[in-house]
């Protein structure tokens, strides 16, 4: 299940506060549940991580998606932080 998935990968990202794929899968994982504020704030985290092209330009595609859905358009438009 997705809770789960969010304590496992909770505990790798208390391990290791530079994971960018803990912080990104976390943030896939709420999205599925709809707790968009907290996948809104692991993006961003993301984002400050050094995750490489495909992972910030996925990143910026799943925030826009989220600010969309909730309806916050501007916010969904932007492509920087």
């Amino acid at each position: 299940s997705y809770k789960l998935a969010i304590t496992d990968l909770t505990t790798a990202v208390n391990m290791d506060k530079n994971s960018y794929p803990a912080f990104y899968n976390r943030a896939l994982c709420y999205t599925k549940i709809k707790e968009h504020e907290m996948a809104l704030r692991d993006y961003g985290i993301v984002l400050l991580l050094d995750a490489g092209e495909r992972i910030t330009l996925n990143t910026f595609i799943n925030r826009g998606l989220i600010y969309a859905q909730l309806k916050q358009y501007g916010f969904a438009l932007e492509v920087s932080l």
